[in-house]
């Protein structure tokens, strides 16, 4: 019965480790505007993408009148023994960026996330097609 109290009691005591690791949410907005002009690009498209636990994921959003634009994303952190203690890990630092838009250059690169709330404003150039508008 000791031994039955004792495998319960290290169950309990792991799950309750575990438990410390809630989602991290976060939080990307920001402006996207035209290069030349600086007047807002209006339904252009941002999508975030990050990889968690090998599994890879993909937000997006447009931008509305005034070119503004916000995405929420969630991340799991990992949770397990570290040299004898359970620690919470792997708190998203970077993610990766596709601005687009009719008539306007794609842009993309890495965005890092310093904090759960972001801005990350963008300036796109008008593709030779665009500018002929």
């Amino acid at each position: 019965m000791k031994r039955i109290a004792l495998i319960v009691a290290s169950i309990l005591a792991n799950l309750s480790a575990h438990a410390r690791c809630s989602n991290e949410s976060y939080t990307i907005s920001g402006l996207v505007t035209e290069a030349s002009s600086s007047s807002p690009v209006v339904g252009a498209e941002v999508a975030i993408t990050w990889t968690d636990f090998s599994q890879s994921h993909k937000v997006t959003a447009q931008t509305d009148s005034m070119g503004r634009y916000s995405i929420s994303l969630a991340f799991r952190p990992w949770s397990g023994n570290v040299n004898g203690h359970d620690e919470c890990r792997a708190k998203l630092t970077q993610t990766s960026v596709i601005v687009s838009a009719l008539g306007f250059e794609r842009q993309s690169g890495a965005q890092p996330v310093p904090s759960v709330a972001t801005t990350a404003n963008y300036s796109l150039k008008r593709t030779a097609a665009g500018r002929l508008r």
